[in-house]
């Protein structure tokens, strides 16, 4: 994933391999559970075919915590602009990298912090 194979036909190759179980059981619903799959979602929705619904656990996780900050009176104001900081534990290059392809974005910097 690190090295930006997220489309090429050893990928196609080994998520059909690793999918191929799922689908043969002829399930209706996937759900992306890793931080890189929906990097992959093409190529999966790809190997699993159009009958199965893939279901990226990430949105269902903002949703979720959206739901609990606007009940619980701490949800941003509509006006707020939003903001970021990126904190690695461990190669910040690396982080850099995969973040830009997670966010469609550049990003400008990312801070290194010692953890333990």
């Amino acid at each position: 994933m690190e090295e930006g194979w997220l489309d090429t036909p050893a990928t196609r190759l080994i998520a059909r391999e690793y999918l191929s179980p799922l689908s043969d059981d002829g399930i209706d619903t996937l759900v992306l559970g890793c931080t890189h799959y929906p990097l992959l979602q093409s190529v999966i929705a790809e190997a699993m075919g159009s009958s199965v619904q893939l279901v990226d656990s990430a949105d269902a996780a903002a949703a979720e915590t959206a739901a609990v900050l606007c009940k619980a009176g701490l949800a941003a104001a509509e006006s707020a602009r939003p903001t970021s900081r990126f904190i690695a534990s461990d190669a910040p290059e690396q982080f850099l990298r995969a973040g830009q392809r997670f966010l469609g974005a550049a990003i400008e910097r990312v801070e290194t912090v010692t953890l333990g």
